[in-house]
């Protein structure tokens, strides 16, 4: 005796492959998404490390112009971390 055959035989592997499909899209989606985060991250903290150096160097000799020492640390720490200093000067606070 020969089987009959439905229209639908065989949709429920198709439909696994596309549900794997798309849960395999959003799961890269989202690593790249928290690697983005991470890195923006880490670039920010070492910009304030970096601010934080330079600070150091301007708060200690108020009586002189530090700004060239206190971007030579701060350019120091960021390339010590992997990052580029871009600009750097100081601001005076009184």
């Amino acid at each position: 005796m020969s089987k009959k055959r439905g229209s639908d035989e065989g949709s429920g592997t198709i439909m696994v492959v596309g549900v794997l499909a798309v849960l395999t899209v959003l799961a890269c989606s989202a690593l790249a998404y928290i690697a983005l985060l991470a890195a923006g991250n880490r670039a920010q903290n070492i910009a304030d490390l970096s601010a934080l150096a330079g600070a150091d160097f301007s708060a200690t000799a108020q009586w002189e112009s530090v700004e060239e020492k206190a971007c030579r640390a701060a350019n120091e720490v960021a390339q010590e971390n992997g990052a580029m200093l871009s600009s750097c000067h100081c601001e005076s606070v009184g």
